[in-house]
């Protein structure tokens, strides 16, 4: 019991570092959540905005490059 009751005080110890008392834990996990998720779909963004970026490049310099080298 009693190694039990030291592991539940070590847990809200970490709990409470983890989770300052100001800011409640829910506040923190959501901005968390949140940044991770913007994070996200700024990547996906990037990549799709590349990805048609360099398709576009390629269509204009195909024809240039089929002209050039012909």
């Amino acid at each position: 019991n009693f190694g039990e009751n030291s592991l539940w005080i070590s847990n809200t110890n970490a709990l409470t570092y983890c989770f300052p008392k100001q800011s409640s834990p829910n506040k923190l996990a959501t901005d968390l959540f949140v940044k991770n998720c913007l994070h996200f779909i700024v990547m996906i963004f990037f990549r799709i905005f590349s990805i048609n970026v360099l398709s576009r490049v390629n269509c204009i310099i195909s024809p240039i490059r089929s002209l050039l080298y012909h």
